[in-house]
């Protein structure tokens, strides 16, 4: 037998087997867990419910609602408002399966909000199975909460019963009883699909086993004909070739290796410090991999276009299952069909029309003067007809087509992060629907309840001091002298325990709370830091990050100069962070800057190089300080584009005269490289985490102790 038929055989066993047992595993685990879930999801709908009725009551007892229109509120917000027949929709925004819904009965079995039953009395109803599920809901309620489990015909197939599972729970203010109700297959569609996944995965997994091996022999000379060709390319002074992929460890890939190295340090010789900035500014707010704009550089076109008052589309699109397409095919196949989506995009629109990569597998197309329903129906089917094109990808043969999201700016009054958030919902709806594109409506706010919910708390989260601050040191890599303290928020709910800044965070900026808990946390820090200044430590600084309404507010000038006179904290020893997007009013930033510097205060620009593009504020405003936005540090050692930002923003600092601190520091690695670089203070989990203020001071002898030991390896 030919070795290539023993390799392609002992190939298949060895992709085969261990995937069919990951297959089975993976199915049974998550038919388990899914079906936990869907438990603890009908407990969590219930009670987000009550907490809704709680809300309500509160405001029927204080005369602002009537009792009669707050209980409507309810029921139209859990399932909808009643038609003609009198029955209401259910809410597809719950995620309780197909057919599950949120329904209410009172203690004597009538039904208060119901899809297809509401006032009828149903206490004595019997199920297939002989279980009177009325009254075991009840009983259930009664008890303190709980679920009661029987079949029940499916809405669209009343012949078939299937198990049917109902948690109820009691409302003490208006005497509900609040019930969720689910089937239990539902539950296992997850795992299901995971199931299909696998098998998919599984098979491509074979398929390319086989093509590899059969190619092999042919790929061993394609690194050699490819050093061949850049060889004549670089005789004629051309080095704009990518280097070579290094496919082998053996002698072919040591000669690409060596190559590779080579043409590089030639071409490090004839760049130019001048190519070095227009580098970074280019990587700054450009996707590597498509050479579209991205993340940043769309969030500006899009404020640019809100400021010309003028209506607009943007469109979010959507590779259809990506995910799967990366997993079956690899990173370098998915990285192409991204490429080639990018390249008929730009393609297919004229210059005024924006193309932009947000993330991943998405892409954002800003279109000037696109707010007709009709011609953005045709836009968009020109767009998937453009995609859905074939697409040869090496040897593949692949469809590939989008799924769009799209919202009109048409002069209202939003942010460019909200305006974004509904073109993502439009997408998910489509997504939902199955329908090719959607357009944003108010109604496909589905995420309102949850933020309903969150934002009463966070009302009440000072007052119930459930918000605290922990403190990170800033160390100088040089000497290991812990010369300050970044302060953190955080947030600990007594019933849903730590909630992530990323979520709470956003809505006190949108409600205005964000006024009175930045004060709160400025008021605590400099407190902190005077009570360790007259424990001895009054060396260490305090850094506090402003948010943009604190820093746009009026009396943010007078707020600073107060807490300062109030704590007794010298001002220089507090240090006030801000972004690179408070700079875009120049005439503002100027003015509270210059405000701020009379008061003695340091000013520091935090996550620098992710934010603001333009770098004449640096010479013109007060700056102290530049701190490195973490998602540089993350990959410097691995990542060249990293790396050069890095040292750019570095050297950028050093000749204005400007500190640098470096934050997100983890590794050894990291802080070498940024010492080399001349970076001499950073921050990060390799020195400490951030640390509660009473811990703080225990631990600060270790903490000094470990600074001081990474110094003098450094220093070896």
């Amino acid at each position: 037998m030919p070795i290539r038929i023993k390799l392609i055989i002992m190939s298949l066993l060895f992709l085969a087997v261990p995937s069919l047992l990951i297959g089975i595993i993976g199915y049974q685990s998550s038919r388990n867990s899914l079906k936990t879930l869907g438990a603890e999801s009908l407990q969590t709908d219930v009670r987000m419910t009550i907490e809704m009725i709680e809300a309500l009551d509160k405001q029927v007892k204080t005369g602002k609602v009537l009792l009669e229109d707050a209980q409507e509120q309810v029921k139209e917000a859990i399932l909808g408002k009643k038609d003609a027949n009198g029955n209401r929709p259910i809410n597809p925004r719950l995620n309780l399966g197909k057919h599950g819904f949120i329904f209410i009965i009172n203690s004597a079995g009538v039904e208060l909000a119901h899809p297809n039953f509401e006032g009828m009395d149903v206490w004595e109803i019997k199920t297939t199975d002989g279980v009177y599920s009325t009254k075991e809901v009840v009983r259930a309620a009664n008890n303190g909460g709980g679920f009661v489990t029987y079949e029940w015909p499916l809405p669209d197939n009343p012949n078939v019963h299937i198990p049917k599972i109902t948690y109820a729970e009691k409302d003490p203010n208006w005497d509900w009883i609040v019930c969720t109700g689910a089937y239990l297959p539902d539950f296992n569609a997850g795992a299901n699909r995971v199931l299909y996944i696998l098998l998919f995965t599984l098979g491509i997994s074979l398929l390319a086993g086989v093509i590899v091996i059969l190619w092999f022999s042919k790929k061993m000379t394609k690194p050699i004909i490819q050093v061949a060709e850049q060889v004549k390319l670089i005789a004629r002074g051309d080095y704009t070739q990518e280097p070579i992929e290094i496919t082998s460890k053996d002698e072919i890939g040591e000669l690409v290796l060596n190559f590779n190295i080579m043409k590089e340090n030639q071409k490090k010789a004839i760049l130019k410090q001048k190519e070095y900035q227009e580098r970074i500014e280019y990587m700054a707010f450009h996707d590597d991999l498509t050479k579209l704009p991205n993340l940043r550089y769309i969030k500006e076109k899009l404020t640019q276009e809100m400021q010309s008052h003028k209506p607009f589309a943007l469109l979010i699109l959507d590779v259809d299952r990506f995910k799967q397409s990366n997993e079956a095919l690899g990173h370098s196949i998915a990285d192409l069909i991204l490429k080639s989506v990018a390249d008929r995009l730009k393609e297919q629109f004229p210059s005024h029309v924006f193309v932009g990569r947000l993330t991943g597998d998405e892409f954002a197309i800003i279109y000037p003067g696109l707010n007709q329903e009709d011609e953005w129906i045709s836009v968009c089917k020109q767009i998937q007809s453009r995609i859905n094109e074939p697409l040869q990808v090496k040897n593949l043969l692949l469809n590939v087509s989008v799924t769009i999201g799209s919202v009109v700016y048409n002069n209202n009054k939003i942010e460019v992060d909200e305006f974004l958030k509904h073109a993502n919902m439009a997408l998910m709806e489509a997504q939902q629907q199955q329908v090719p594109f959607q357009m944003y409506q108010p109604s496909m706010d589905g995420k309102a309840f949850d933020r309903l919910v969150l934002e009463n708390h966070l009302h009440h989260a000072l007052q119930r001091n459930e918000l605290r601050l922990v403190y990170q040191p800033q160390v100088d890599i040089g000497t290991g002298q812990i010369q300050g303290v970044e302060a953190l928020l955080r947030w600990h709910h007594p019933s849903y325990g730590f909630i992530s800044p990323a979520e709470f965070i956003p809505i006190a900026e949108n409600t205005g709370l964000i006024i009175p808990i930045g004060e709160w946390v400025l008021r605590t820090a400099c407190r902190q830091i005077k009570e360790w200044h007259d424990q001895g430590l009054s060396f260490l600084q305090i850094a506090v990050n402003l948010s943009s309404r604190q820093f746009y507010s009026q009396d943010l000038i007078e707020t600073v100069k107060g807490i300062l006179l109030e704590t007794g904290l010298p001002p220089g020893d507090l240090e006030l962070e801000i972004t690179e997007s408070m700079m875009m009013n120049m005439e503002h930033a100027s003015k509270t800057l210059q405000d701020l510097k009379h008061l003695g205060c340091k000013i520091a620009i935090d996550d620098f190089g992710t934010g603001y593009s333009s770098l004449n504020y640096l010479k013109h405003l007060p700056i102290h300080r530049l701190k490195i936005d973490q998602s540089f540090i993350r990959d410097l050692a691995e990542n060249e584009q990293d790396d050069t930002i890095v040292s750019t923003i570095i050297s950028m600092a050093q000749h204005l005269q400007l500190d640098v601190i470096a934050e997100g520091v983890e590794t050894p690695e990291q802080m070498d490289i940024l010492r080399k670089k001349q970076c001499t203070h950073v921050q990060g989990y390799l020195y400490s985490p951030p640390l509660a203020p009473e811990n703080f001071l225990q631990q600060w002898d270790q903490l000094l102790q470990k600074a001081n030991t990474l110094a003098s390896e450094l220093n070896e």
